[in-house]
């Protein structure tokens, strides 16, 4: 299987400029089963946000735990392919009601829903499929 980086600095721009304050996603190619993705944020005022490899570990246990029948653990089944945007409005929307409906029977990052609602009403998060996501490192 391929390696899972050890992190992921990835810059949201904007007609060039740093957007900050939003969250971006991150899907991660599999060879079986359904893929992975996870949600990080909020960009910093350089419009970076840094994801490390026991951040996307956690998270995406999480997800094999609470499906078993339809994901495998990341690390067994990595293909490499990574791809990765910025959350607008809907998608957001989504995550906060995922987040309301799940919860009880899961673990989310520290401050999840904050991040997501914060984002939520950054007026950039309706122009999300404009801004540019960059993988720095």
């Amino acid at each position: 299987m391929n390696e899972i980086p050890e992190r992921l600095i990835l810059q949201a721009t904007f007609n060039g400029d740093p957007v900050e304050g939003i969250m971006l996603r991150v899907g991660f190619g599999v060879t079986a089963k359904n893929s992975h993705s996870v949600i990080f944020g909020l960009t910093n005022h350089d419009g970076c946000a840094v994801l490390t490899k026991k951040e996307i570990i956690e998270d995406t246990t999480e997800t094999v735990k609470l499906s078993m029948m339809d994901y495998r653990p990341l690390e067994d089944v990595f293909d490499g392919n990574i791809c990765y945007k910025a959350l607008g409005a809907d998608d957001i929307e989504k995550a906060i009601s995922g987040y309301a409906s799940y919860h009880k029977y899961t673990t989310f990052p520290e401050g999840y829903k904050d991040k997501l609602e914060k984002a939520l009403s950054n007026p950039m998060s309706q122009k999300a499929s404009e801004i540019k996501v960059t993988w720095l490192k």
